[in-house]
Order: C-alpha cells, then structure tokens, then sequence
C-alpha cells in the first residue's frame, strides 16, 4: 500500500540497540516505503494539459518566473496535470504544476542559484489561454546575462503530450521506519533492494508503456543514476532528461532534477523548490 510521506517525517524515535534482519524480513521493510512515481512518456500533442514544451498555463497574475543573478525569464519546460494522476501521493489532487529552468544554471551553485522553479496553479486560476512569454525571454543557448531574441526565434520548445505511467518507487530517504536501528550492513543492503526493486518496475514500465522515450523524464521517485549527482535535499518532483525527438539538450546529455523539502511539500510551497542540474 502506499503511504504519504507526509504522514510519517515527522515521527521520531528513542535511539535503542542495532538489530539484524534477515534477508527477508528486509525486503518485507523496504516494500512498506513503496510510494508511486511515474514515468512520463512522451508523444506528439493532441489534448489534455499535461505536456512537455510549448507554453504554460501561467495566469495573468503570477509573475514570469526570472533568475536571482540576471533578473532573465526562465525557460518553460514542462507542466503537469495533479487530477491526472492516479494517486494517493504527497501531490495536490488538482491543479496545475508548471517547471521553469534556465540552462544557465551549468557551472552555478545550483541550489541557491535561483535558475529553476516550480509554480504551481490552483484549480479555481487556470487559465483558458496559454500565456504569452516575457518579450526579454532569451534563446536557449544565450549567455549569462545576454538578453537577446524575439518571442519564437529560439526561446519556446516544440510541445509534445506528456503521458504519466505509474510505477511502484521504494526510497528511503523520506520515510522514517526505524532505519536507525540497523546495523550499516542492513542499511547498505535495504538501499541495494529498493534501489533494485525501484529500477525493475521503472524499466518494465517504460518497455511496456512507454517504448517512445528514453525514461528520463519522471514525476517523483529516487534521484537519476544515469549522470552526475543531482540530488537535492527532501522530495525528487521532477526530472526531465536531455531528448533528441524534443531537441532537449542539458549540458552533455544531462538531467535536470526540481527538489523540495517534505514540509515545503506538506505546506504546499513549491515556491521554495529548487533545480539540480546534471550531466
């Protein structure tokens, strides 16, 4: 069954003597961490409001977001549809999440670089109309602080669907099950079964309903392994991954990962997320 983070971060423990488990009941701990992720397909745009590219559905009254260094518009990326998704999980049950980065971020210090967000829009704020980018949105490949380009020469993405397929996901950094009772050798083999355990589902899921894409891109679950590391502190709630059929490129067929702490998320402030860039 899956659980809600929410529900268990908050518990604390009396710190008691190392026990030993066998390989059985270790596996039967992990398999309680078990929280859905989801794989996010990708394929050519028809309906719906979760996509990839494109322009988001920003109300009027929300700021464009703009990096902390340059004060530049951010590039939008992606946006997801929270009632598409089957649940339970830590998410809002509706509304809009929308994922903003600037490839300026490479070479940064990433978390407190100011060059990744997430904007989330309440049901009652939708809008009807994709919004219409700020005129000093710069080309993908500009230069810090460059503020060149007109609106579609370079600065806005095709938009493709973006499709969540959901998997089961084991991590253990968010849930507190008495890990610290264990001896380091039960802790490094729980992390090699959820690591493994996590990598089988996601892999089955992407070959049976997702085969269009690479699987990179992802809602929830543990941190990528693919390029260097990109884990933040708290809650993985995206990764987008470099796409040649998108002409999606971070940095040397990078990753991009937004990060929030669990009471951020549990506050519903994803305006305090942040982007881990990797490549």
């Amino acid at each position: 069954m899956f659980m809600s983070s929410c529900e268990n971060l908050q518990k604390t423990h009396l710190k008691k003597p190392a026990i030993v488990l066998s390989p059985k009941d270790l596996r039967a701990r992990v398999l309680k961490t078990c929280k859905p992720a989801y794989v996010l397909g990708r394929k050519d745009y028809t309906s719906g409001r979760n996509w990839f590219g494109g322009l988001p559905l920003l109300p009027d009254h929300m700021p464009w977001p703009r990096t902390t260094l340059h004060q530049q518009p951010m590039h939008f990326w992606a946006q997801i549809d929270c009632s598409t998704l089957s649940g339970p999980y830590d998410l809002p049950q509706k509304g809009l999440l929308l994922f903003f980065y600037d490839l300026e971020a490479y070479g940064a210090d990433q978390k407190d670089s100011g060059l990744g967000k997430v904007i989330f829009v309440p049901p009652d704020e939708i809008p009807s109309a994709e919004r219409i980018p700020p005129d000093d949105l710069p080309i993908f490949s500009h230069e810090p602080g460059e503020q060149t380009s007109a609106y579609g020469e370079g600065n806005v993405k095709k938009k493709f669907a973006a499709v969540p397929h959901e998997f089961a996901s084991y991590d253990l950094e968010n849930v507190d099950l008495n890990w610290d009772r264990l001896t380091h050798e039960n802790e490094f083999d729980a992390r090699e079964i959820a690591t493994e355990m996590t990598h089988a589902n996601r892999k089955k899921t992407i070959a049976e309903k997702a085969p269009e894409t690479h699987g990179q891109h992802a809602l929830l679950g543990p941190e990528q392994k693919i390029t260097n590391p990109t884990r933040g502190d708290g809650v993985r709630l995206m990764c987008l991954g470099s796409d040649v059929e998108m002409d999606w490129e971070f940095g040397d067929v990078g990753v991009v990962e937004f990060w929030i702490s669990p009471t951020d998320l549990c506050n519903r402030r994803f305006d305090l997320a942040y982007a881990m860039a990797g490549s």
